[in-house]
């Protein structure tokens, strides 16, 4: 074959597929092509290379989607052109994340600069955050008036990012007093109707509600009987000062769902340790056998410190409704995925799931996913074989807790209030 520039219109024979900004490596438009190698029906295992002939479009498409999802990144048409009877003759795929991203965002308004500068308004841009909060107003337009009231965004401290966090951290506290003395009212309210209604509160140091949790004489009486197995979650409901609602869900005789108490609270460790607390001594420091949680981490560390000697378990069905995302940009998807739903659902032994699992491992060469490695090293706490032999009350996820949810969906939502 003769030389030709890469630009130059080339027929779908001679077409190169390497990519550049994917490190397939480099074309040359200098370079002489060498023989061009032939393909044949099957594609799998051929790594992309100079030379290679497609007797079509889409065969070349198929091809390159194929080496690509084996490899992890997404493909798009970058550069195509047909010839004067509308027939296509040039041809460039790249990764789906080729090129350079320009911003339409003006300089001065950029949420990175290029240096800091003592701020001399912080508390007026304070002041002015929180006002504009009370009026609902967005952020981001806050933000934008404040670079244009200084000047620009050199002349501010914080970043956009810094703002946000800040009112986030305001509305994580009760910080409107007819909110906390509606909460504290009603609180004394339920405690003058029946003694035995328990609430607990958790202050900042300026003396501001920023946890609470609660459980009437109901709860407290299903817990002497049903409060062996509970399941804890709160992915449910994010309120107006952005403190998600925990309940505490347990089963009673009949097989139904009872509600063993709840709280509103920030998410990390020291919050849910306080929780946890709370519902230990409103439980008579009687801890549960079992608790149901997700795979949150913070929760996982406050049971181990609260909860010692209770058994944690995983929601099964958060762990399974993730094999898409993980594993799904894998060839062999829909195998990997009926032979794990398999092995996790059908071994009735621990000694045939490790064994199984190990075949499993090595079957579809997945030594080095990283999140089946940490499933693994947590096994005995989501393995239905590795926990069958303790009572569940029949749950093996935290669906109870969300079957509960739909029961609050006709009295609260994310702008209720506490008044």
């Amino acid at each position: 074959m003769q030389n030709r520039e890469q630009d130059d219109p080339i027929c779908l024979d001679d077409i190169s597929l390497l990519d550049e900004d994917c490190g397939l490596g480099t074309s040359d438009g200098d370079k002489t092509y060498e023989s061009a190698q032939v393909i044949n029906n099957s594609l799998e295992g051929v790594v992309p290379n100079v030379g290679m002939w497609f007797q079509s479009a889409k065969e070349i498409k198929s091809f390159y989607k194929q080496h690509a999802v084996k490899c992890g990144f997404g493909v798009q048409t970058r550069i195509s052109k047909k010839d004067d009877d509308n027939q296509l003759c040039y041809l460039k795929l790249v990764c789906s994340r080729e090129g350079k991203y320009v911003s339409q965002i003006p300089p001065e308004l950029k949420t990175h600069p290029a240096q800091t500068r003592q701020c001399l308004a912080c508390l007026t841009a304070k002041q002015t955050l929180d006002i504009n909060n009370e009026a609902g107003v967005h952020l981001n337009k806050t933000f934008r008036s404040l670079v244009g009231h200084m000047g620009g965004f050199d002349n501010l401290q914080f970043l956009e990012r810094d703002a946000r966090n800040y009112i986030g951290q305001q509305r994580r506290v009760f910080s409107k007093e007819g909110d906390k003395h509606a909460l504290m009212q009603h609180f004394s309210r339920m405690r003058e109707l029946n003694n035995s209604f328990y609430y607990e509160i958790d202050t900042d140091p300026e003396n501001r509600i920023i946890n609470v949790f609660w459980e009437d004489a109901r709860s407290r009486a299903a817990l002497v009987d049903f409060g062996d197995v509970i399941s804890f979650d709160t992915t449910y409901l994010t309120n107006k000062y952005d403190m998600p609602f925990a309940p505490f869900i347990g089963v009673n005789h009949h097989g139904h769902s009872i509600l063993l108490g709840c709280g509103l609270l920030l998410e990390d460790t020291s919050t849910f340790t306080w929780l946890f607390q709370c519902w230990l001594r409103c439980m008579g420091n009687r801890a549960p056998d079992g608790i149901i949680t997700d795979q949150c981490k913070a929760m996982k560390n406050a049971i181990a410190i609260v909860f010692s000697n209770t058994r944690h378990r995983w929601c099964l069905w958060h762990i399974m409704k993730k094999v898409p995302e993980k594993l799904g940009g894998l060839t062999t998807y829909k195998t990997i995925k009926h032979a794990l739903k398999q092995l996790v659902y059908e071994c009735t032994s621990t000694i045939n799931f490790e064994l199984g699992w190990e075949q499993f491992i090595s079957n579809f060469d997945l030594h080095h996913n990283e999140w089946l490695s940490t499933l693994y090293e947590e096994i005995s706490r989501w393995v239905p074989c590795y926990l069958k032999s303790q009572f569940w009350a029949g749950m093996s996820t935290t669906q109870r807790t969300e079957g509960m949810n739909a029961f609050f969906d006709g009295f609260i939502n994310s702008t209720t209030t506490l008044k």
